[in-house]
């Protein structure tokens, strides 16, 4: 992985940031992760943070997709009960903060933080959504709003579940719904009923789409299941059909650099499309993906646009507009969020 310089790390961090593509599950570093496994008595495969490491964060022996997803079968055990989820929450914020983050958008998977305990789903809502208060108190500056996960492996009655969820916790800071998991073999059309109901609801709609599969699931994604943001959608680039479809659409891509490389989505650091996405004039935010499984955070995405992709410092400020403009907000929270980077 390239490495920038600690001087560019601390220059980034000084400044405000927007994530919109941040997973809550992938979020916790190492030593968090077994700081909470033996607070909650909860057996992991490595007794200290060394060892767990490989376990839980993206290495250099580990080269595909599946590699990366591997590593959420050790984050599974993590979500046991309620009290551990508000924990995991408060502290995924929190490290946002820390990281000068001044409007975060987490997304989760009630269907597979239940997994391996069998919990509740609104245990597992109430869980966040108690984490969530705690931070807002502490850290007042800080926005955070959620989007509830579809996993692309369950069933059409299940995705249904999760729509009806979203829309119980609206209220309560839950903006949108989102589509991930194993693309190659689920396409976002076996979903497109259940996001055009969200439409239909007002929810917004992000999708991971391009990813695994080609530009044509991110026309998809866009046309029959209405999402108005795409996760990743590198695989777009140089297909002028679909590039032209995001721009007239003003359809964001959430772009996560080091995550789309760790995960194959883009086979090397060079051929990113960062710069071409840039140079066409493609929608584009910069985000983290599942910063703790990737060992980074969003001020090393920045630096990495700087220092190794070269990209001129004043594009930086496009992109933090950029991603207000795709915040799932109502206007008058965008304009404290440009009156904060102004």
């Amino acid at each position: 992985m390239p490495k920038p310089s600690s001087e560019r790390l601390e220059e980034m961090k000084k400044i405000p940031k927007i994530d919109l593509h941040r997973h809550l599950e992938g979020s916790l570093l190492p030593e968090t992760i077994l700081h909470l496994a033996q607070k909650h008595h909860i057996s992991l495969p490595a007794d200290s943070t060394a060892e767990l490491r490989p376990f839980v964060q993206v290495t250099e022996q580990d080269q595909t997709l599946l590699d990366f997803i591997k590593k959420f079968d050790v984050l599974a055990l993590l979500f046991k009960n309620k009290k551990i989820i508000q924990e995991i929450t408060y502290q995924v914020i929190q490290e946002a903060f820390e990281d000068h983050v001044c409007y975060l958008e987490l997304r989760f998977a009630p269907t597979y933080m239940s997994g391996y305990w069998h919990l509740n789903y609104h245990d597992i809502m109430e869980g966040v959504l108690e984490g969530y208060e705690q931070a807002k108190k502490e850290f007042p500056k800080m926005m955070t709003r959620f989007i509830l996960i579809v996993n692309r492996e369950s069933t059409l009655k299940s995705a249904e579940e999760m729509l009806k969820l979203a829309l119980s916790y609206r209220n309560q800071d839950i903006v949108g719904i989102d589509l991930a998991g194993d693309e190659q073999n689920y396409p976002p059309e076996l979903f497109q009923e259940i996001f055009q109901e969200a439409a239909r609801s007002s929810l917004f709609i992000t999708i991971h789409a391009g990813e695994a599969r080609g530009a044509e699931a991110v026309q998809t994604a866009v046309e029959k299941c209405k999402a108005v943001r795409i996760g990743h959608g590198v695989r777009i680039a140089g297909n002028s059909k679909i590039e032209t479809l995001i721009r007239d659409k003003e359809v964001y891509l959430e772009v996560c650099p080091t995550s789309n490389v760790q995960t194959g989505a883009v086979q090397t650091w060079e051929e990113h499309p960062i710069r071409h996405f840039i140079a066409e004039k493609i929608p584009i935010t910069i985000n983290t993906d599942d910063p703790g499984v990737s060992g980074i955070t969003l001020s090393h995405e920045y630096a990495l646009l700087l220092d190794f992709y070269k990209i001129p410092k004043e594009t930086l400020s496009s992109f933090y507009h950029q991603a207000v403009n795709a915040a799932f907000l109502p206007q008058t929270e965008k304009e404290k969020l440009k009156k904060r980077f102004a």
